[in-house]
């Protein structure tokens, strides 16, 4: 019996239907065709008092590069309270996913457009899915390409990821 060999497609940009997906070293997520969510807080009041009591799935830089997971760290952060207005099948990137979209920016954006979609705009700050504390997020800072961390009060730009 002959050996079947599964293979993935190579790093890159895919464009789909309803969207455009990126394929990063055996990941893979989708970018929606209008996935800017525009600026918000992290959490909203309620959710800012919650954090005070919960340590769960706090990372540090180093285990929010390696976490992929955007599904479980932004049902974490809805959990808590959070009013970004994100449809049933949308998440918050994690910051691995974040980089690999700023990686593909280019072909990204130009596959966004030629489907109808909204490019984005990737010199602006971008929250994350992950927190760094009980009362601090993980950002991305897209005009030099950095990770951070701030108050969840604060207001960023907030982009939509789909499996």
């Amino acid at each position: 019996m002959a050996k079947k060999t599964i293979t993935t497609p190579h790093n890159g940009v895919y464009p789909e239907t309803d969207g455009v997906r990126i394929w990063h070293d055996g990941h893979t997520f989708m970018v929606p065709l209008h996935s800017n969510k525009g600026e918000w807080p992290l959490l909203n009041k309620k959710g800012r008092r919650r954090p005070e009591q919960d340590t769960n799935g706090l990372k540090n830089e180093a285990e929010a590069i390696c976490d992929w997971d955007f599904v479980t760290a932004t049902k974490r952060i809805q959990e808590l309270g959070t009013d970004i207005p994100l449809a049933e099948d949308e998440y918050l990137p994690t910051a691995p996913v974040m980089i690999a979209m700023y990686i593909y920016r280019h072909e990204l954006n130009v596959a966004l457009e030629r489907l109808g979609g909204e490019p984005i705009d990737f010199n602006n700050w971008f929250w994350f899915s992950q927190r760094y504390g009980v009362n601090n997020a993980w950002y991305f800072n897209g005009n030099n390409g950095n990770l951070g961390n701030n108050y969840v009060t604060g207001s960023y730009r907030c982009q939509a990821v789909a499996l």
